[in-house]
């Protein structure tokens, strides 16, 4: 069967954008929300109006196998709680249940405050739980539709590289850096009281040397999988037409999924939407920024940015302590080369846009050395 890139994005951007839309029709008062909402549909109909013809050639077999191959993977990582989960999805969990449990905008009367998080993934499951009065209803759906999600992720990637293996979900879901070496050339310089015994419960249970931390894609889908599978997603759908003019619309849509990654991307958004500048002629400039696509994206970004600035959390905004420099700049150095480096070496030469690599490397660099909250979710 053949699917066409216009039917893959649409259905992508339909994903993304499903969360969005009841978050606005179900939090925000109507006389902005219900016109923002359309607006929304209008930009996935241009997604379709827009979209190429090109097509990924893929078996039924392999659409169904590759399918379930998510669904158990998923299944792996806890979604639902049908697995183990990690400590991560207890308050998770506890998130969740707030939505179901509670009308929207879930407000706390005691402390005067509304429930501010990046949510959207959880829209569709709780609005399904909320309609059946099915708590277990609401986790399976959390379980189908991130398995749908990942499915789309998978057949975006299959489409980048321009042929379906089914090799790539388990790439996908097994890539990490080198953890191991990181730890093995980290600690005996900096702390040698650390036994290898200990060195490798660090490395299984996902820890890290020094204050630097990319953790494998593993733990990206066990503990913030509210915000990885709709992250890479997005990402997916830009990369496969980085001169499209709906990127903002993109960009901003993810915001209310994983908003600090979209701090981290920023750089090569602005990078995509300068080189589409520069490539138009000056009459089509006009077009290309003031359209229906990026009004809706402007205004989106200012109802949600809005709304997760009401989140009152405290933590460290800013550089990172640098007490201990040496240790500090020597755990930097051993996290980008073998976290970063070593595949770009690996990767360079095949690479679409190099621009694009330079750039996101020079981002990881930069941005690590910044801390957004409570813990180390910024680098991470």
């Amino acid at each position: 069967m053949k699917i066409s890139h216009k039917l893959l994005d649409v259905l992508s951007a339909s994903w993304i954008a499903i969360g969005i839309m009841i978050f606005l029709l179900g939090w925000c008062h109507w006389y902005y929300s219900i016109p923002l909402t359309l607006a929304i549909i209008f930009c996935l109909y241009e997604v379709w109006k827009q979209g190429r013809r090109d097509v990924v050639e893929i078996s039924r077999r392999q659409l169904w196998l590759s399918l379930a191959v998510c669904m158990i993977l998923m299944w792996l990582c806890g979604i639902g709680g049908y697995m183990v989960q990690s400590a991560d999805n207890y308050w998770r969990n506890a998130m969740f249940r707030d939505l179901v449990d509670y009308s929207w905008p879930v407000y706390d009367a005691a402390t005067n405050l509304t429930k501010s998080y990046y949510l959207a993934f959880w829209m569709l499951p709780a609005l399904v739980a909320k309609i059946f009065h099915s708590m277990e209803a609401g986790f399976f759906m959390q379980l189908v539709w991130l398995s749908v999600g990942f499915e789309l992720l998978f057949l975006q990637i299959c489409r980048w590289m321009g042929k379906v293996r089914l090799s790539y979900l388990l790439f996908f879901y097994l890539f990490s850096g080198m953890k191991i070496v990181e730890c093995l050339l980290y600690y005996p310089v900096v702390d040698s009281s650390h036994t290898l015994t200990e060195i490798v419960n660090i490395v299984f249970t996902n820890g890290t040397p020094g204050v630097f931390h990319a953790g494998p894609m593993v733990q990206f889908l066990y503990d913030p999988f509210n915000q990885t599978i709709p992250l890479f997603l997005g990402m997916m759908l830009m990369l496969n037409d980085t001169r499209s003019r709906l990127l903002p619309f993109y960009y901003v849509l993810l915001l209310l999924y994983a908003p600090l990654p979209l701090v981290g991307l920023a750089p090569i958004m602005v990078y995509w939407v300068l080189r589409a500048l520069v490539q138009r002629r000056p009459a089509q400039r006009w077009s290309y920024l003031f359209n229906l696509e990026n009004v809706t994206a402007l205004l989106l970004l200012v109802v949600t940015a809005l709304y997760l600035m009401s989140n009152n959390q405290s933590g460290h905004k800013g550089l990172r302590d640098l007490t201990d420099l040496a240790p500090t700049v020597y755990g930097f150095l051993i996290y980008t080369f073998f976290e970063f480096v070593i595949f770009m070496l690996v990767g360079y030469k095949v690479c679409r846009d190099k621009a694009t690599l330079w750039i996101g490397f020079a981002t990881v660099c930069v941005f690590g050395w910044f801390q957004i909250g409570l813990h180390n979710d910024f680098c991470f």
